[in-house]
């Protein structure tokens, strides 16, 4: 009861890790074998012709850095003539318009003068009548008259006349300037409201206040004046981007001519394989060709064709033929690449499926070969030619009591095995005949 747990050297691991273990550990023939994997094809070749790829996986890493930042280059220097481009036009407009510190205030209030310029001249006019003519000639007639009074208390009041003077002609003074300002404008409303718009828009297309415009324009000439040396980047990233491809095309057609030589090695020795697994008219082909478009393990597309008759048309493994044709195939390569493979256990799940007779012997006595080229060879069947060959045999069974099922795996003696082979032999009762026959069978090893 409770969670199941793996053990590895008496360490518990995952079920994740054991995932990514096993691969290395043992290989298991089915209906999902690695052989029916295309993508599997080039590391099997490569594993097996000894055919090192570090060095074109490091060029090709090499080559995808410099594309990269070439790449980056490239942008920057389109964004630089994109700057450049924008730098111009906008130092043609800032040169035309010329703005000066405050203009834009000044020109603001000019306009307001200038819009009600009429006016403002009447109401000085209007002013300097009342007090040119009124004032002035009240204040010197009072100014006569204390002078006259010999009474202290006239005499000083005096002094306050002069200053009620004094203010009135600080109000008048400004008025002057005022009448000769508007008489003397050098522009008119439509000109200073033309300029006006003309700094207005030029801010508003550079997004920022008229007041910054004379700084913004220094910013730009700054900007301008700073030299970049991006174009000179380019051009020498462009010769190592072909230099590192240059290396990797020479790394990868190195690749492509070994593995066409180890391509016609593994086709020959699969086929002489075949022979021996009564599969004379068929025939296995390693195929190289060149791949759409180049990646870390070179420009080749490896694929493992195989036809069943010399008339057939090659055909990709996993559509090559029958049950028991594929198996014969997948055992001739396992055979063929045991040494090459990193593993050291192949499970064979019903590898005999859809022969009989001379065909599963010459099968059982391949798998029986592998297994004593070092290599540990795990097969399940219910082919008694394959089970003969064996070096040892384990019964599994299942027993079901009480609503519950139990498997039981149980390492079979000589005799025993003898025995379980004659079983696989009969029908519904093991015979004597069964039992004579499964010990012509072993013995035959």
């Amino acid at each position: 009861k409770g969670k199941s747990r793996i053990f590895l050297n008496d360490c518990v691991i995952s079920q994740g890790f054991l995932r990514q273990l096993a691969p290395l550990l043992l290989e298991f023939h089915g209906q999902f074998s690695q052989l029916w994997e295309s993508s599997a094809y080039a590391p099997l070749l490569d594993k097996f012709g000894g055919i090192a790829v570090q060095e074109v996986a490091q060029r090709f890493s090499q080559w995808t850095s410099t594309q990269q930042l070439l790449a980056a280059l490239e942008q920057q220097e389109a964004q630089q003539k994109k700057e450049a481009s924008f730098l111009t036009q906008a130092l043609e407009d800032f040169d035309k318009i010329h703005p000066e510190e405050g203009e834009e205030g000044r020109l603001a209030q000019e306009r307001i003068l200038l819009k009600n310029k009429q006016a403002s001249l009447d109401t000085i006019k209007q002013l300097r009548l009342l007090f040119e003519e009124r004032t002035q000639e009240a204040f010197r007639q009072a100014q006569r008259i204390l002078a006259r009074e010999k009474s202290p208390f006239f005499t000083d009041l005096l002094p306050s006349l002069e200053q009620a003077w004094a203010a009135i002609d600080a109000i008048i003074t400004p008025l002057d300037a005022q009448e000769r300002a508007l008489r003397q404008a050098d522009r008119t409303l439509e000109e200073v409201e033309e300029r006006l718009f003309l700094l207005r828009d030029l801010a508003r297309r550079h997004n920022v206040m008229p007041e910054m415009l004379p700084a913004f324009w220094k910013e730009l000439q700054n900007r301008a004046t700073q030299t970049s040396h991006i174009a000179e980047k380019v051009v020498a990233q462009r010769i190592r981007c072909t230099a590192a491809a240059t290396a990797y095309t020479a790394a990868a057609e190195r690749i492509s001519a070994q593995r066409h030589q180890v391509a016609a090695t593994l086709s020959v020795s699969v086929n002489r394989y075949l022979k021996d697994l009564r599969l004379e008219g068929a025939e296995f082909r390693v195929e190289v060709t060149p791949a759409p478009a180049p990646g870390p393990k070179g420009q080749d597309i490896v694929t493992f064709l195989v036809r069943t008759n010399p008339q057939g048309p090659l055909r990709p493994l996993a559509q090559g033929g029958s049950g028991g044709e594929l198996a014969r195939f997948s055992l001739a390569l396992y055979a063929t690449l045991a040494q090459a493979l990193d593993i050291r256990t192949v499970i064979f799940d019903e590898i005999d499926t859809g022969t009989g007779g001379a065909i599963a012997s010459a099968i059982g006595a391949k798998l029986r070969a592998l297994a004593e080229k070092s290599l540990q060879v795990l097969t399940i069947t219910h082919s008694p030619q394959v089970t003969a060959q064996a070096h040892h045999h384990i019964s599994v069974r299942k027993k079901t009591e009480a609503q519950r099922t139990q498997s039981f795996v149980e390492p079979l003696a000589p005799e025993k095995a003898i025995e379980a082979l004659a079983q696989m032999l009969s029908a519904e009762k093991v015979t004597e005949a069964a039992r004579q026959v499964a010990r012509n069978l072993a013995s035959n090893l």
